[in-house]
């Protein structure tokens, strides 16, 4: 992902200088094309085995994803260019998600982590704060 970043991100100072685009980003998958789906936890909240836990749709975006779909964050932080980098990891999450997971807690700095394909965890990931 980091190779594939940095090959992307040569392209955006050319893109954005076209004449009609207001602006651009990356995403993975574009709407309208389907998502990413992992399977998740969230910290407190044990499942009682691999099969049980709930699963997530979601995309890997850069920077103005958010602002270019003309959506605005209740709380928290938008995505930035270093997140999804080793040490970065970020999620956004929707408010139906805070409702189901976290009803009676702030989510925010509240921690989930996903499941690679093998249903090997990755790292612990704090909602964002700022």
């Amino acid at each position: 992902i980091e190779r594939h970043r940095a090959e992307r991100a040569a392209d955006f100072p050319t893109i954005e200088e076209l004449p009609g685009v207001q602006s651009a980003t990356l995403v993975s998958n574009p709407p309208g094309t389907g998502a990413a789906r992992w399977k998740f936890e969230v910290e407190g909240q044990p499942v009682a085995d691999a099969e049980s836990r709930p699963v997530a749709a979601g995309v890997v975006a850069w920077e103005g994803y958010l602002r270019l779909l003309g959506l605005t964050l209740e709380r928290g932080r938008d995505f930035d260019n270093t997140d999804g980098t080793p040490g970065h990891e970020a999620v956004i999450v929707s408010q139906r998600f805070v409702a189901r997971f976290f009803p009676r807690t702030d989510p925010i700095g509240q921690r989930v982590r996903l499941f690679d394909d093998e249903g090997n965890p990755r790292p612990w990931i704090p909602l964002p704060i700022r």
